[in-house]
């Protein structure tokens, strides 16, 4: 599908672009640039979906199940979330998943969003990272779900916990990261969860 195809079906279903480029964390001008491909991506059509929270793109039909994966029983941490990499623990069809992954988070850095062993949703990242925005983040020794805040320069990101807790002493429990882009191996933008509680 080309971008302009793209467009076309945007604006026949009055989705409004502009606040579309928001919602991706890309400016109006950015998303005209995508509409000017020649094959466009399907990451870029997945997190559309997810956004506008509608099959426009006939998606559905060729990912009506979002697999679940155990991403604690693979050692190579920045290997791609798919089932040939993963183990699939289960599928589960939810249309605003179109196109996303699903994994089980096994960690408390981002309570009391998503907790120990909620199923978090996520789409990988066909641009740049949005300021303020929720991504899971691997690296070669780390997964975690931050809030990812990059330079100016686009060469460091800080990632900051959603957990804010803090010790008996006021110190944050799960304090801030500081990492060079070039050391993060795989970014996801995360779209949702189905909690376990």
């Amino acid at each position: 599908m080309t971008g302009k195809e793209v467009k076309e079906i945007l604006l026949s279903n009055q989705v409004n672009l502009t606040r579309l480029s928001e919602r991706l964390g890309i400016s109006r001008q950015g998303l005209n640039t995508r509409f000017l491909a020649s094959n466009f991506k399907d990451a870029y059509l997945y997190e559309i979906t997810a956004i506008v929270g509608r099959d426009l793109f006939g998606i559905g039909a060729r990912r009506d199940a979002q697999p679940i994966l155990n991403v604690y029983a693979q050692a190579d941490r920045g290997a791609a979330l798919t089932p040939d990499n993963y183990p699939t623990i289960g599928h589960v069809s939810v249309p605003y998943f179109a196109g996303c992954v699903g994994i089980e988070y096994h960690s408390e850095d981002a309570a009391p969003k998503y907790t120990s062993g909620d199923t978090i949703f996520v789409l990988p990242t066909a641009g740049a990272m949005m300021a303020g925005g929720k991504y899971l983040i691997m690296t070669a020794d780390t997964r975690t779900i931050r809030l990812a805040y990059p330079s100016e320069d686009n060469t460091r990101v800080r990632l900051s916990a959603l957990n804010t807790a803090t010790n008996g002493r006021g110190k944050r429990i799960y304090p801030d990261l500081d990492l060079p882009i070039k050391d993060i191996m795989a970014i996801y933008r995360v779209m949702g969860a189905i909690t376990k509680g």
